[in-house]
């Protein structure tokens, strides 16, 4: 479980790493390798926008669920951890098999 921000202002700004005039609510929070399990079969398409805890998913998925993943685009916000650049997040989907191609400041387009 986890504390989720809602910021009523901007709730697509939303998050775990919300400020202190977010309201909170407590929320179950589930492993993305987790749901790709769940699915059969390979993956066309993942839209990843969660607003910072980002740099965690790619921190702790296996190599074996990216490889289920043909194309993804993605958010990079700044790393809460002070951890990882999107540099250094960009480098890593290229590690991995994928072309990455930045579609504006935050949004990246990672496909194979």
């Amino acid at each position: 479980e986890a504390h989720w921000s809602f910021n009523e202002e901007n709730a697509g700004g939303s998050s775990l790493f919300g400020d202190r005039n977010d309201s909170e609510h407590r929320v179950t929070v589930r492993a993305f390798a987790d749901v790709i399990a769940e699915i059969s079969g390979p993956i066309g398409l993942v839209k990843i926008d969660i607003e910072g805890a980002e740099y965690d998913l790619i921190r702790h998925t296996p190599l074996e669920v990216w490889q289920r993943i043909n194309a993804f685009t993605i958010e990079l916000h700044s790393d809460p951890s002070g951890e990882m650049t999107s540099s250094q997040a960009c480098d890593r989907f290229r590690e991995l098999g994928y072309s990455v191609e930045q579609d504006d400041a935050l949004t990246h387009f990672c496909h194979r």
